[in-house]
């Protein structure tokens, strides 16, 4: 039927009210919708599941766990209060071709500057830890 709404084309009448009892089913409480639902229900009738109530959990939320970068913990060694000390480059070959002073310079480690310092504070979450140093 054209035009007509969804509500026209259902049954009317004392009919309609209460269905026939072969189509009634007889839904076991622990199966049934809701604790204090109806037990007798139409088997065309959709039961829409209960929805489970949240409870509070008692447990707090678990964060993220941070992990250390292992090649800024393999390259900076941790020094007393947040200070960062790394090798300087350039020792790796032809070393013998250099200078005596700096040879022995380069021996020497390099504290990090600020901006290094604030990098490694992120890379390296845990850096106050014992183990760490």
């Amino acid at each position: 039927m054209r035009g007509v709404g969804m509500h026209a084309m259902l049954p009317r009448g004392p009919a309609a009210a209460a269905p026939s009892a072969s189509l009634l089913v007889r839904i076991p409480a622990g199966q049934s919708a809701c604790a204090g639902s109806l037990l007798l229900r139409c088997k065309h009738t959709y039961i829409p599941k209960c929805k489970k109530v949240k409870v509070a959990s008692k447990r707090k939320l678990k964060h993220y766990k941070l992990k250390n970068h292992k090649g800024a913990i393999a390259r900076w060694l941790l020094v007393g209060r947040g200070m960062f000390k790394r090798a300087q480059a350039g020792r790796v070959r032809v070393n013998s071709l250099r200078r005596r002073w700096k040879r022995v310079a380069k021996r020497k480690r390099v504290l990090a500057n600020s901006t290094q310092r604030k990098l490694l504070r992120k890379l390296i979450p845990y850096h106050k830890k014992r183990y760490l140093k």
